[in-house]
């Protein structure tokens, strides 16, 4: 075991922080967990109620107060069910397994599918019924193990697959892949989202300032992000495969409609899309998460068709 780290780099120091549980000689060979500090598996750290629900409902609860202002949002809270007869706020609420997800419990051991992405997949501002990952699991009468986090990217949907696969039963690993250009940074305790939400509030920011001028100039850069969209998806295509699970991969139509490969019916750049809204008003709503589940299930169902 390697306990002297002084004839390695400097930066070799915070590798062996973050793999504290494997030997540097050996990269990830006792492989039990990706990240040393435990609450790394969990999507949203103690800093963000990780146990106590996410996002903060008194947010949410103000937001639909301030769409209602609006006629065009007014009906399409109404018809989305998140007013009531009263015209009073209806507000989803999220229920957390043991590791801080809005899954069910894979201690289980009972089959089910892993589904990774971002909000789009967690189901921020929707009903849980209406999720996708919720009618993919219904349909095929199995568990649903949501591994998907908010503002998250294909970085931190490695890193929980990573941490996780292995204790999950089930054959299906079904992924909206995520915005190429989102990236997660580490800080000594907790991660950092880098995406186009988070880039006012780090500009903002004296401490972290640095991380937006570096994402407008190289991150979001289109040959950096293809790069690093597609070392994500290898490595989870490659998780999949050493633990006998199937891939399925959707890149989210929210960002490019025709690379997605969704059935066209659905285009979320449409002017109709603009009515399709979960209750915040930003994230999609029903129609989006039903496209999507129709899709993921029809791949399903033509492999498990292949092997009759």
């Amino acid at each position: 075991m390697v306990n002297d780290l002084t004839h390695y780099p400097p930066n070799f120091k915070l590798y062996h922080e973050i793999y504290s549980k494997e030997e540097l000689d050996g990269y990830l060979a006792v492989n039990e967990k990706a990240f040393s500090h435990f609450m790394s598996t969990f999507p949203f750290g103690t800093l963000n109620k990780t146990l106590h629900g996410f996002p903060n409902y008194e947010h949410e609860y103000n937001s639909i107060e301030e769409f209602k202002k609006n006629s065009v949002l007014q009906r399409v809270l109404k018809t989305e069910n998140f007013l009531d007869k009263d015209n009073k706020p209806i507000i989803p609420t999220y229920t957390f397994n043991e590791y801080g997800f809005r899954s069910e419990s894979w201690n289980s051991k009972e089959e089910g599918i892993i589904f990774l992405g971002c909000s789009d997949t967690f189901g921020t501002s929707q009903f849980l019924e209406k999720t996708w990952p919720y009618l993919v699991a219904e349909h095929f009468k199995v568990r649903r193990y949501n591994l998907a986090k908010p503002g998250g990217s294909n970085d931190s949907a490695y890193r929980f697959l990573k941490n996780h696969i292995a204790n999950i039963p089930g054959k299906y690993v079904c992924m909206l892949e995520i915005e190429l250009t989102r990236t997660e940074q580490w800080e000594p305790d907790k991660t950092i989202d880098i995406n186009g939400a988070s880039l006012v509030d780090l500009h903002k920011s004296k401490e972290y300032r640095y991380l937006s001028e570096w994402y407008l100039k190289h991150g979001s850069d289109p040959r950096q992000a293809l790069i690093m969209y597609n070392k994500n998806i290898d490595a989870i295509k490659y998780l999949c495969k050493e633990n006998n699970k199937q891939f399925i991969g959707v890149y989210n139509p929210c960002y490019d409609n025709s690379i997605s490969q969704v059935n066209p019916i659905y285009n979320v750049k449409s002017e109709d899309s603009l009515t399709d809204l979960a209750g915040d008003c930003v994230h999609k709503g029903s129609k989006f998460q039903e496209a999507i589940a129709n899709e993921m299930i029809r791949r399903i169902s033509e492999i498990e068709t292949a092997k009759v």
